[in-house]
């Protein structure tokens, strides 16, 4: 799969982003490193994620609905990795 057709690359973008924002009215932030499957990120460094900072739980709990939504949505177009291997997995805490 392309990485503009990925999960992954749906959630991190920035239209994205300012569309769930815009919405939610919650701040996101794109944090860490891309790592590949199955491999650590460099010393120092965390696997690539958002960080969601919101005024309330209602807001909060919106945006990560929606990035889910965004991730289902996706996850049902994406094609399994190139190494053969199972489409990937989003954890949304």
């Amino acid at each position: 799969a392309s990485s503009t057709s990925s999960p992954r690359w749906a959630v991190t973008a920035k239209n994205a982003l300012h569309s769930v924002c815009d919405w939610t009215r919650a701040a996101i932030t794109t944090k860490g490193v891309y790592t590949l499957p199955g491999k650590k990120p460099p010393p120092g460094e965390r696997k690539l994620y958002l960080l969601i900072e919101a005024e309330s739980e209602a807001q909060l709990r919106e945006a990560k609905e929606d990035i889910r939504r965004i991730l289902a949505e996706k996850s049902a177009y994406a094609a399994p990795d190139d190494q053969g291997g199972a489409a990937r997995r989003y954890n949304v805490r």
